[in-house]
């Protein structure tokens, strides 16, 4: 069984390397636009919310905010959402830049809402701006990502650009962790098959979701994924399967962000999530985390095999190796890093099940001190994917 896993996921591997590298040159980095020549700079609203100083007044959200007021760009305005809370934090944002800063204050959740789902939608619904960016309290930006961002999207004709955010890592099995992540994120989501309108496959971050007004007005905002945990993810793919051009860019240094650090912060900042994304379904989580031990068969293979089969295990392992290599500039990480797949398999395999253990136990999700029912959450999956497979049909994707 291991042979036949192995030869199965070194083929795989080997056909990823060379579809990967022949499509690196379509892989845009935001840290190389060039933003010269631009005729106009529209008006940009940069949201973002928060429940309160517990998030923001950290050493992270203290450089985040700092870096959100030093944005080099003319046609700025930032909108800070006190999601059921006070921040002091965000009171000396606005006390530095009254002028660009407008805070909406949301006091009570509407049923059938996310607490950050109806804050982000109650600031874009304030603002004239013809561009929202919508990011979280933590992330950190370059003075010119604006610019860069609207130079690629007007260059591009696109409706929205997501970008994949340089991660600041912690120790090093917190980066173990994360080389499997972005492994997944590599694999599942190639930034051309993002970029095309002949497959399906779409993408959000939290960190970086940028859209054109009327594109989101267009989908009705936030309203079909009201109560979508994955709400980033499922924000690119409202607009894609909608019919609505979208981009997916790498970056190292003008958008980052520190993540949870280690291991352990790392299996408590999926916990919310990780089940989320394959729609609470115990099935599709067995079937991720067979995935998860999918891609790590090969280095298993060169270990435990030998022969013809190892010399096979060896190949899969090298084209791992090389899809990581070519990716580095984005993720940071080098190509060694594919001999620890196993080891940051086993980790999301771990936060799957720990995931879909709590979900169940608790009978929903807590998140931002709110609770959320299972039956509530499962419950807007089927009508969610209901609106969002009937635009799919419509788009005749490959697949």
């Amino acid at each position: 069984m291991l042979a036949w896993l192995t030869i199965c996921a070194s083929a795989f591997y080997a056909l990823f390397f060379l579809f990967s590298l022949v499509k690196r040159r379509k892989r845009q980095n935001l840290d190389d636009t060039v933003f010269t020549g631009v005729p106009r700079w529209p008006k940009v609203a940069l949201i973002f919310s928060t429940r309160g100083d517990d998030e923001t007044s950290s050493v992270r959200g203290a450089s985040a905010a700092a870096s959100m007021l030093a944005l080099d760009y003319p046609n700025l305005e930032i909108i800070p959402v006190c999601d059921r809370g006070k921040s002091q934090h965000i009171d000396r944002m606005k006390s530095q830049a009254p002028s660009k800063v407008s805070v909406v204050q949301v006091d009570s959740l509407p049923a059938g809402w996310l607490g950050k789902t109806n804050a982000l939608q109650r600031a874009a619904a304030t603002t004239d701006a013809e561009w929202l960016l919508f990011t979280d309290s933590d992330v950190c930006f370059e003075p010119q990502t604006i610019k860069r961002a609207l130079a690629l999207l007007f260059a591009e004709n696109a409706d929205h650009l997501t970008v994949s955010p340089g991660w600041v890592y912690g120790p090093f099995w917190g980066r173990v962790f994360m080389n499997s992540f972005n492994l997944l994120l590599l694999m599942g989501k190639p930034p051309s098959l993002v970029a095309s309108q002949k497959f399906s496959v779409h993408m959000g971050f939290g960190a970086f979701n940028m859209v054109r007004k009327t594109a989101f007005d267009a989908i009705g905002g936030f309203d079909s994924i009201r109560m979508s945990i994955d709400e980033d993810i499922k924000l690119g793919r409202a607009l894609k399967w909608a019919g609505f051009s979208s981009r997916l860019a790498y970056s190292r240094t003008t958008v980052r962000v520190a993540w949870h650090q280690g291991v352990r912060d790392l299996l408590r900042g999926v916990e919310k999530n990780i089940f989320a994304n394959v729609d609470f379904s115990v099935i599709r989580a067995l079937l991720m985390i067979f995935v998860y031990g999918f891609g790590a068969v090969p280095v298993i293979g060169l270990v435990c095999l030998s022969g013809l089969e190892q010399g096979i295990a060896a190949l899969g392992t090298a084209s791992l190796m090389g899809v990581l290599w070519l990716a580095r500039e984005s993720t940071g990480l080098g190509a060694w890093y594919g001999l620890s797949v196993p080891i940051g398999s086993l980790f999301l395999s771990i936060a799957m099940v720990r995931s879909a253990a709590l979900a169940f136990l608790r009978k929903g999700i807590v998140w931002r001190k709110t609770f959320y029912s299972l039956g509530d959450l499962k419950a807007h999956v089927i009508e969610r994917d209901r609106i969002h497979g009937d635009n799919r049909a419509r788009r005749r994707y490959w697949f």
